[in-house]
């Protein structure tokens, strides 16, 4: 197994989800632009103040 399929393995075992379910990777996929959208809002505010 090279370490790419590994890595992905552990993934699916911390989050106990199978990458191959539709409805886990859209929540996968939301929960990473929610927090991408917070960082940049977050950095965006602080930028501002400076």
């Amino acid at each position: 197994m090279n370490t790419f399929r590994a890595r992905l393995a552990k993934i699916e075992a911390i989050l106990s989800i199978s990458l191959k379910n539709t409805d886990h990777l859209m929540n996968i996929h939301l929960a990473l632009r929610l927090h991408q959208n917070k960082m940049a809002n977050k950095n965006h505010v602080y930028n501002h103040k400076k």
